[in-house]
């Protein structure tokens, strides 16, 4: 139920911002999620008035015919826009340990990851210095924005501290294992194994030193 709640404060926040006819649209494709993942929801910009563009413009990337839906593996604990939602990001996962998703909207690729500091790591996402590495879910998002992308926290394993690394990372397996297997051409990962190579959330998050690996 609380679940349900959130998504529909969700969807009427969001479809406030849309023209009526997208809006209905869009409100009754994001209420009736499947109980069970993977997710399904349509393929529409978080953003309208950010991105500057009119209702025809908005029309045809709603019902666009290269993407119509994109993926969530899981039921979603927290869903954000972004750039919109910046502060809440940090301030709802910080010191939580998390497993997180993040969908082009656009295109429909998705990035599975995990995080023993949440706000840690995905505020990162906007850091010159991280955003600008070689990596194709930093390249996705340097090419289309943050704007055109949706960002789902897929599990809350508690408090930084209160689960092992080992399950955070065995999570992320799971999740890398769907997308791997069954949206291989999808994906925005470039190692199908949680933790193989040593990248970001090591370094930053657990004290290590840097690897030349990529995560």
């Amino acid at each position: 139920m609380i679940i349900l709640l959130s998504i529909y404060v969700f969807s009427f926040s969001f479809c406030t911002s849309l023209p009526l006819y997208l809006s209905t649209q869009a409100a009754l494709a994001i209420i009736f999620i499947k109980p069970l993942g993977p997710h399904i929801l349509p393929c529409i910009r978080p953003e309208y008035e950010d991105l500057n563009v009119n209702v025809a413009d908005n029309k045809k990337i709603f019902n666009s015919p290269g993407l119509q839906m994109a993926v969530i593996l899981n039921k979603p604990v927290r869903i954000y826009k972004p750039n919109l939602d910046r502060n809440l990001i940090g301030i709802e996962n910080k010191n939580r340990t998390i497993i997180y998703q993040w969908i082009n909207l656009i295109n429909g690729k998705m990035y599975v990851g995990s995080s023993w500091k949440g706000s840690i790591r995905l505020l990162s996402y906007w850091t010159p210095s991280i955003i600008k590495k070689n990596l194709p879910i930093y390249n996705s998002l340097c090419k289309y924005t943050h704007n055109n992308f949706m960002l789902i926290i897929l599990e809350d394993l508690g408090k930084t501290g209160s689960v092992p690394k080992d399950y955070m990372l065995s999570r992320e397996q799971f999740y890398l294992d769907i997308l791997f297997k069954t949206y291989p051409r999808l994906t925005l990962n470039k190692s199908p194994t949680a933790g193989s190579t040593l990248g970001f959330k090591h370094t930053a998050e657990f004290g290590l030193r840097p690897h030349r690996g990529v995560h």
